[in-house]
């Protein structure tokens, strides 16, 4: 007997391309798919897909599903949250594996998929829907944090997306409930994985592009997925990374070695005069040496890796806040205690690439101490935030052969 799936294949394919090309007038965000809430501790999150994370019809991503998701999480958790995407209009199931294996997953609370419309499109066969699904959950589940929750999201209606609207859409989305049924079932069979439907948006949101309205509809429906342990819990640290993959990352940022840039001096700048403190700095930090891309203040002598308060920020993904260094063991001893420029008091917020590293730390220092809680952690996270958003448009550099300790990286003084 003739599968009918097979029969429809062909003509069903060519039907979708031709409706694909009318997405070449839809806009579509240009900026880097990253949002935030202020607030200390926060949560990273991870989107992973197409479709409505790709934010067809709006300019910027912070009115698609990545801003809209970080705004209603961030208003149930009443605190910090980042949302990152590694979003590709493109992408298929298929593509999914491979695509996390580039994040450093432990470092997320929460990892959404957003999968399905290109593959229903594409006709992709149950069997092979089901097997992508698999690695990409084992993938997450091999290396995440014990305590990260899962989100997969649903197929949503394919006669709710304009460009599909026609004679193959109750085809199309007959082929979308049967993988959403598969999808359901296999996260049912998974501890910690959540399968999150989303449903047409209801009838006061236009079904056009460029509203919106229906991402921060989509946005509520998978927050209230998220499990309330989730959202009250204390963000993972992140597991420590061999000194190649260090290595790497720093060098992934395209700033590596690189002169000095107003971009980094102004967010700087700016730190150390709300910390009021003598010193602010954007260092780069791996596991052989720390180097300041952005410095302001009194000149320092260089710092090897073993002194450095910045290294124990990036390596565990944390802040670090030391309010007297007298009174902390891990630096009582540390030279630049000791000796000039006689560190007491040290806050720094680690800075994340693109991907998900740690790879540097804005930080800001005294020779006095601080009492702990006049200290706003909030308000220095977003210095790093600010950092982080000029490495999303920094191009990425190819990862040179050349080891760390070898690239001469000066020290960067303002």
């Amino acid at each position: 007997m003739i599968d009918p799936w097979t029969v429809l294949r062909i003509p069903v394919r060519a039907w979708a391309a031709w409706r694909e090309g009318e997405l070449d007038t839809v806009p579509r965000p240009r900026d880097a798919p990253r949002a935030h809430a202020a607030g200390p501790d926060a949560l990273e999150v991870l989107v992973v897909g197409s479709g409505a994370a790709s934010g067809w019809g709006v300019v910027t991503h912070e009115l698609g599903l990545v801003g809209t998701l970080c705004r209603a999480l961030a208003h149930r958790r009443h605190g910090g949250v980042t949302v990152g995407g590694a979003v590709r209009p493109d992408m298929q199931m298929r593509h999914a594996a491979a695509e996390l294996r580039r994040h450093p997953l432990d470092v997320y609370a929460i990892v959404c998929l957003v999968l399905g419309v290109n593959d229903v499109m594409a006709m992709t066969s149950r069997a092979e829907w089901e097997w992508e699904l698999r690695r990409a959950l084992d993938e997450i589940e091999r290396r995440r944090d014990p305590g990260t929750q899962i989100l997969v999201t649903g197929i949503q209606p394919i006669p709710s997306i304009p460009v599909f609207a026609g004679p193959f859409a109750r085809v199309l989305d007959r082929r979308a409930r049967q993988l959403n049924e598969l999808t359901r079932r296999e996260c049912d069979a998974r501890l910690g994985v959540t399968f999150v439907e989303l449903p047409e948006t209801p009838g006061d949101i236009d079904n056009v592009y460029g509203d919106s309205a229906r991402y921060a509809f989509w946005a509520e429906i998978l927050a209230d997925g998220v499990s309330p342990d989730t959202l009250a819990a204390t963000p993972p640290s992140v597991q420590r990374l061999n000194p190649e993959q260090r290595a790497d990352a720093v060098r992934r940022t395209g700033i590596a070695g690189t002169e000095p840039e107003e971009r980094f001096d102004r967010i700087v700048r700016a730190a150390r005069t709300v910390f009021r403190t003598s010193y602010a700095a954007f260092t780069l930090v791996d596991d052989n040496q720390q180097w300041y891309k952005s410095l302001v203040g009194p000149d320092l002598p260089l710092i090897s890796i073993e002194h450095s308060f910045c290294y124990h920020s990036a390596q565990s993904g944390r802040p670090l806040i030391v309010p007297d260094t007298l009174r902390d063991s891990r630096f009582v001893h540390n030279k630049f205690v000791i000796e000039e420029p006689r560190v007491r008091f040290y806050a720094g917020y680690p800075v994340r690439a693109p991907s998900g590293e740690p790879v540097g730390v804005v930080c800001v220092f005294d020779s006095s101490p601080r009492d702990r809680d006049t200290i706003d952690l909030s308000s220095l996270r977003e210095f790093a935030l600010m950092v982080e958003a000029e490495l999303a448009d920094q191009p990425v550099a190819a990862v040179s052969s050349t080891p760390a300790r070898e690239t001469g990286w000066p020290l960067r003084r303002r």
